[in-house]
């Protein structure tokens, strides 16, 4: 693409992103904020616990009539990866301020987090007095969240506090506050979360696509009935911990499947409990207690991470202490004595509240209402086990994926049908290139490359992929592998680098969604047929799509030599800047051809309402680039479509076909227009035919040209006289 092309189409783009916020990143946090990590969770299929649950300590589960004393928790078949950390409050921030500034309908912020003395309580009720605090020393503490909710509905910002809690007398919260692991939330804020996370960290009002639709569906569910009843969908790549993930990565000891469990999840034993003290380095250390001096700056919570010294045993922080996880199993009491209803969401670890570590330990196991907010709660995510290609093998096995050596974490593996994630990241001396001799099938529930990776090249043996595929080397990544979409497949982020495949991709009524600012090219004949969706960036269709419905959004773009076999709408949008458009401007004149099985159906909608035009780039030179229609028909609409030429060498008079189509298959091309009827000191017109839409290219080369050869003509002519009069 010509620097000309680009600066047209990104520099109004440019422009207005330089006047907005950074892109929220939980991963990528600024300063010295924590970024959301995982920690891999290995051993698959292990035994379950054999301890049963505590029913002599309080707040118990209640089933079928009677305590809770089931047993046998732990086991889990697969491999997978669990936060290391709680969700900061920082991260939190982040979350609102992508989804939550128009309007929160679903209640993600709680005024109790900012130190509110009213606002949806524990009990779900407006509170009338201030939360819980905490005494020490004469004083009280209160447990707060600080985020703070500044504007009004339609145009709401929230920051993080540092000012003292609202009419509590209390000291300043801590600057360190924006690493507390998140309270006054509930496990609909939690799910919500999970949504933003699997849809890419999008900015826009809560509802699908943000927050409703992606790891959970919950269209608006508020109620406990309604949160209490929803389910994880298939192929979610971030979703809240079952209680058996949660369980093992608290306490189980590794190393094998029947290695044993901890009682605690700072690697303790039931004879050596953890210890209340406030110590970075001590190894069985977790924040429990009811004193405020357990924690920095005199408040009940700490950092998470803070007990650096005391991790469990797969690398994760604070499973014990400071605030209760949810986790996404839903468990029907017969009888509540806690409060919290019948219908709850398992929850475990304990939390600052309690004088003793017994709600830290494995057989405690409580549950809370999940459309209720609460000061002693907060959420860890999971995600796929993700394995790390470092090129570490030598001679023969250099490059094969079956080779242990060539990766930090697992071999790529199925267990229980279930696979692992991959990501390809930067090399000091390895291998760039690698081959894929797993077996045909294994399916990998993710594919990245690291931001600082070199240039691959995946190649080998087919693949089921579960997982989106991401780039964020800043470097063209090419995957030649046949994959074949299975459930939780088929997105595309071309955050920092663009994505070749040159593989097919196929999956009956699997669909691909196109994400981030990059290309997307598709090269091999591909045969999913779902749908396609372009959201930003560009999808380059180098060989061939199936029968397949394509949608270009708004700023994304549709381009390509290759054959569309399926219904395009580009969707109309409001300035140059922001139309789904068809974009043929690759340095060199081709063809990208549209046709579908049923004669009738319209291939090619361009438009939308009056007022929003799409965009039409085209390169011109001897001849031009072209849309060719075949067996199907073309609409433009209302809102019709701006054309864009980018001259190559040997622009100049002509007429070229800018869309041929079969005799009298295309309605609305008088809703078409030009960017600019003079170009290069030609003129420029379109003219439509029966079958074809046409550019016409008119004139001489503007005046400036004509007075340069003038000058010419003049010198020429002077030089002749002088030879022939010239003294002898």
């Amino acid at each position: 693409m010509y620097p000309r092309a680009l600066l047209r189409r990104f520099l109004p783009v440019a422009f207005v992103a330089a006047a907005l916020p950074l892109r929220a990143d939980v991963f990528n946090m600024p300063g010295s904020l924590t970024s959301l990590k995982f920690s891999n969770v290995g051993d698959p299929g292990n035994l379950g616990d054999t301890v049963s649950m505590n029913t002599a300590a309080e707040d118990q589960l209640w089933i079928n009539g009677s305590p809770d004393t089931s047993s046998g928790y732990g086991a889990v078949a697969y491999r997978y990866a669990i936060g290391t950390c709680d969700v900061t409050v920082a991260q939190y921030v982040q979350f609102l301020n992508a989804v939550a500034t128009t309007g929160d309908p679903y209640g993600l912020y709680n005024p109790l987090m900012g130190g509110a003395t009213s606002g949806p309580n524990s009990s779900g009720s407006p509170a009338t007095t201030a939360w819980s605090t905490i005494s020490s020393n004469g004083k009280s503490w209160p447990v707060v969240c600080g985020i703070t909710r500044t504007g009004t509905p339609g145009a709401y910002s929230y920051a993080l506090s540092t000012s003292a809690a609202a009419n509590l007398g209390s000291p300043p919260i801590p600057t360190s506050n924006g690493d507390f692991p998140v309270n006054w939330d509930n496990w609909g804020d939690a799910a919500r979360f999970c949504n933003w996370l699997e849809n890419g960290q999008p900015t826009g009002p809560e509802g699908p696509g943000t927050t409703e639709t992606g790891s959970y569906t919950l269209s608006g569910a508020t109620t406990t009935a309604q949160l209490w009843a929803v389910t994880r969908n298939a192929g979610a790549t971030y979703w809240i911990p079952t209680e058996n993930e949660w369980y093992k990565a608290a306490y189980y000891k590794s190393g094998g499947t029947n290695a044993g469990y901890w009682a605690y999840p700072t690697q303790a034993s039931t004879s050596n409990p953890p210890s209340s003290t406030l110590s970075k380095t001590a190894t069985n250390n977790a924040n429990f207690g009811y004193t405020g001096t357990n924690s920095p700056n005199s408040w009940v919570l700490t950092p998470v991470g803070y007990f650096a010294g005391s991790p469990g045993p797969y690398g994760t922080y604070d499973q014990g202490g400071d605030l209760y996880d949810f986790t996404e199993t839903a468990v029907q009491q017969s009888v509540d004595y806690t409060g919290e209803g019948l219908y709850v969401r398992v929850m475990r670890g304990g939390s600052y509240s309690k004088s003793t570590p017994i709600e830290l330990a494995s057989d405690y196991r409580a549950g809370a209402d999940p459309a209720k907010y609460g000061h002693g709660r907060t959420f860890r995510l999971a995600t796929w086990y993700t394995t790390v290609w470092n090129g570490g093998g030598s001679g023969a096995s250099a490059n094969n994926w079956s080779t242990a050596a060539n990766w930090t974490g697992a071999v790529p593996t199925m267990s229980a049908g279930v696979g692992v994630a991959v990501q390809f990241g930067p090399l000091s001396g390895g291998h760039a290139a690698d081959n894929n001799d797993l077996a045909a099938g294994t399916q990998l529930n993710g594919i990245s490359f690291a931001s600082g990776a070199p240039v691959y090249d995946l190649e080998g043996n087919a693949i089921l992929l579960g997982g989106p595929v991401t780039n964020q080397s800043g470097h063209t990544q090419t995957i030649g592998l046949a994959m074949q979409l299975v459930a939780g497949g088929g997105t595309f982020n071309t955050a920092a680098g663009n994505i070749t495949l040159t593989g097919p991709l196929s999956g009956a009524s699997m669909s691909l969604a196109k994400s981030g600012a990059g290309t997307l090219t598709l090269a091999g004949s591909s045969t999913y047929t779902g749908g396609t969706s372009v959201t930003a960036g560009e999808l380059v269709v180098a060989g061939s799509l199936g029968n397949t419905a394509v949608t270009v959004g708004g700023g994304a773009t549709l381009g390509g030599t290759g054959y569309v076999h399926g219904p395009v709408v580009l969707v109309g949008g409001t300035g140059p800047a922001t139309q789904g458009a068809l974009d043929l401007v690759d340095g060199t004149v081709g063809t990208l051809t549209f046709s579908d099985p049923n004669a009738a159906d319209v291939v090619l909608t361009v438009g939308g309402t009056a007022g929003s035009p799409s965009r039409l780039n085209y390169e011109v030179g001897a001849s031009a680039d072209r849309i060719l229609v075949t067996s199907a028909k073309v609409a433009v609409q209302p809102g019709g479509a701006i054309i864009d030429i980018t001259p190559l060498a040997g622009f100049g008079p002509g007429t070229f076909d800018l869309m041929d189509f079969a005799s009298n298959q295309a309605s609305g091309l008088g809703n078409l227009s030009l960017a600019t009827t003079s170009l290069n000191g030609y003129t420029l017109s379109l003219r439509s035919t029966t079958t074809a839409e046409q550019l016409v290219v008119q004139g001489v080369p503007e005046p400036s040209t004509f007075a340069l050869l003038g000058v010419g003509a003049i010198s020429l002519a002077a030089c002749g006289w002088w030879r022939r009069w010239r003294p002898e």
